[in-house]
């Protein structure tokens, strides 16, 4: 299954999963509620032996003169594993000179951080990109016809990849989004020790997980991941995305999960 462009299952080995944002200054509040859910994410990773690093701009070594070789530079397929841009009407304007790309020239800074990233993962399938255009009502005192087009166009040249971006319309609803994103590519990264995890912290009869009834035995790791059932709930959705086990819908106030014959190996 993809996830905005991406493969659920990986068989890449992460022991620091680098996480490069770009937005421009009206996408702050996207930007916290992005830091938030990073932060809650990092107890799962790190009990899965894997470091979140969460970077921007402000992390790569300035260079006034050539801001576009700084990134040339530093943001290359190897150093970055996700790029998460988020956008609205407008791309940030460069403070100083226009900014070039391959004989083009931009007048944002994170236009061509967005472009950038688009085109390293033409080239190398990374980094995976993660991109959110926010679809809100633009006040009017506010929208500049050009730096809009120029957001549209961007997201217009997606036109055999339009599963790499998604649209949201308020901050709560980016944050469900990058939150189901960033949970789904951790559980690509280790399905196996998920499922297990599952598993444990659920009741299971007939290999059907029930969140909200935790065996005693399970309190501590509960306890260690900061799990409660919403948050089984989500991970179990992100298993049930990519396939790995079933969601029961029972009209009870949360799913029940099950996990298909064929893939019984994966809780051995």
């Amino acid at each position: 299954m993809l996830i905005l462009g991406m493969a659920m299952t990986t068989n890449k080995h992460y022991k620091n999963l680098r996480i490069f944002v770009a937005s421009p200054s009206d996408m702050a509040t996207e930007r916290k509620r992005l830091a938030i859910v990073v932060q809650d994410l990092k107890v799962l990773a790190e009990y899965l032996g894997i470091k979140l690093d969460l970077m921007d701009f402000h992390n790569v070594r300035p260079d006034l003169h050539q801001p576009e070789q700084a990134l040339l530079e530093q943001l290359r397929p190897t150093a970055w594993d996700i790029f998460i841009g988020i956008v609205w009407h407008r791309f940030e304007m460069l403070p100083h000179d226009a900014g070039s790309q391959n004989g083009k020239h931009y007048r944002s800074g994170t236009e061509e951080e967005f472009r950038l990233a688009y085109r390293l993962w033409k080239q190398h399938q990374r980094p995976h990109l993660m991109l959110y255009w926010c679809k809100r009502s633009i006040p009017p005192d506010d929208l500049d016809p050009d730096r809009y087009k120029r957001v549209k166009d961007f997201f217009a040249s997606f036109v055999s990849d339009a599963n790499l971006y998604q649209t949201f319309d308020t901050s709560e609803s980016f944050e469900r989004l990058v939150r189901q994103h960033l949970t789904a590519f951790l559980v690509g990264t280790k399905q196996k020790k998920i499922v297990q995890i599952l598993k444990q912290l659920t009741a299971s009869r007939d290999s059907i997980f029930n969140p909200h009834n935790i065996p005693p035995n399970a309190k501590s790791l509960a306890r260690e991941l900061r799990w409660n059932v919403n948050k089984v709930v989500e991970v179990g959705d992100a298993l049930a995305a990519a396939g790995v086990v079933e969601r029961i819908d029972a009209g009870a106030d949360y799913p029940y999960y099950r996990l298909p014959q064929k893939a019984t190996a994966l809780v051995g």
